[in-house]
């Protein structure tokens, strides 16, 4: 019996004698000298060297020590183990800020979009704006574009965008799909063609990446008979914050938009069109829902943009209203979950004064055709317009019952453009900003 039992402790003398000589030598490898040193010792100290166990066992034992070292090592590497350190906040803000910058090109578009190291250019302003796009993107530290997106071919959306491209490097080129006869599209395609950059449009639903954010396309639909609805519109996106760039699009694109399905919701709108009622009906503006809206024109323009009934219908949606003709260039900063802007939103509320059969020759635009007026504050309706009684047509001032005619509906022949009221009152007050002729003021099939 006392032999077995002095077996059993030589056998597990051994044992851990060898595994701390094991240990020893990984402590040695590792750099740990007197760890090594100490462990070493103590495994000769338990180690029953005098007494003598058959080669068979001594290599059992080794072999069984070297597996016990390991499991050991495996379960101590996974228990010392921490946690991942939460990301610091800060660090996730700045992978994930965005600047969106609406510059100030008067009667044009520029919106330059900063997510990092990347960045994009959305129109560049007229012929005469190019310079100044130009040093506005050196100023904020651009390099080189990822993408040049020119949504349609109107002068004063890819006016400046000769000088960009000859002065920055620009990977993807996107232009709306409307070839003009007109020199600042020569123009344009000559730079192109001096800096061997191609260019395309964009197909629906495709998606690009621009740092951390991204965009959708969401236009043109289908092909168009004008540069204004074949304008490319996109929905960038960056964390959980949404801006919606539409060009010009009217009243047929944003309907074919609407159409195809894709969610336009944001939190951004670039107000197409520079804030004219040829864009941005009602029904676009409630699928849109944005809570801030960006308008790019110039002050006392002859196109009399913004038009009274695109702010009259923001202003009732409650949405902050930023205008470049008023403020300047103007910058969103997003970090993914909230906008902060370098400015307060407008107050004026102030519509353009439209100049009678104002137009370009080299653009195709709107022609007014009633009286000047002078330049009004739009009215603030009692309550937001989603219905009423009363309904004014945008464009000529017509005031309708609503359910008397099928101008108040939802089918064939209904307004782009209602803009709903209580009162009767207030309709007619609205309805002088646009018609001076109180005989013109009535619809007939709603007061016969």
């Amino acid at each position: 019996m006392d032999k077995v039992i002095q077996v059993m402790k030589d056998l597990f003398g051994w044992f851990f004698g060898t595994c701390f000589m094991l240990l020893a030598l990984g402590l040695f490898f590792g750099g740990a000298v007197v760890g090594a040193t100490a462990s070493l010792l103590f495994g000769l100290g338990i180690t029953p060297l005098r007494r003598k166990l058959m080669w068979p066992a001594k290599v059992s034992l080794i072999v069984l020590s070297c597996l016990f070292l390991i499991s050991c090592g495996s379960l101590a590497a996974i228990a010392s183990t921490e946690e991942p350190e939460p990301e610091d906040p800060d660090k996730e803000e700045a992978a994930s800020k965005m600047q969106v910058h609406f510059i100030d090109v008067g009667q044009g578009d520029a919106t330059l979009i900063i997510s990092g190291e990347h960045a994009m250019l959305i129109d560049a302003g007229d012929d005469s704006k190019g310079t100044k796009v130009q040093l506005y993107l050196k100023n904020q530290g651009v390099e080189k574009l990822d993408y040049l997106v020119l949504t349609h071919t109107d002068a004063d959306h890819i006016g400046g965008a000769d000088v960009i491209i000859s002065k920055f490097p620009v990977d993807n080129v996107f232009i709306g799909d409307f070839p003009k006869e007109s020199d600042v599209y020569r123009d344009l395609l000559e730079a192109l063609k001096d800096k061997g950059v191609s260019y395309s449009t964009p197909e629906v639903g495709d998606t690009y990446a621009l740092g951390d954010a991204f965009f959708m396309i969401a236009a043109p639909n289908r092909i168009y008979s004008d540069p204004n609805n074949s304008s490319i519109a996109l929905v960038l996106q960056n964390g959980v914050n949404r801006f919606l760039f539409t060009g010009d699009a009217e009243e047929k694109a944003e309907a074919d938009i609407l159409a195809n399905g894709l969610n336009i919701s944001c939190d951004v709108f670039k107000v197409g069109h520079h804030g004219s009622n040829m864009s941005n009906t009602y029904a676009f503006l409630t699928a849109a829902s944005p809570l801030y809206a960006v308008i790019s024109c110039e002050a006392d323009n002859s196109y009399g943009h913004p038009h009274a009934e695109v702010l009259n219908n923001l202003r009732a949606m409650d949405v902050k209203v930023f205008r470049t003709d008023e403020q300047g260039s103007v910058m969103a900063t997003s970090d993914g979950r909230e906008i902060t802007w370098n400015c307060a939103p407008s107050d004026s509320w102030k519509a353009g004064e439209r100049t009678q059969n104002s137009t370009d020759a080299s653009e195709r635009d709107e022609v007014y055709t009633q009286q000047d007026r002078e330049e009004e504050t739009v009215p603030e309706p009692q309550q937001p317009v989603v219905t009423g009684n009363y309904a004014v047509n945008g464009r000529n001032g017509k005031i309708h019952m609503v359910g008397a005619c099928p101008a108040t509906g939802t089918g064939d022949g209904a307004m782009a453009n209602p803009v709903y009221f209580v009162t009767y009152e207030e309709a007619e007050a609205y309805s002088m900003q646009i018609e001076s002729n109180p005989d013109n003021r009535k619809c007939k099939n709603c007061y016969k």
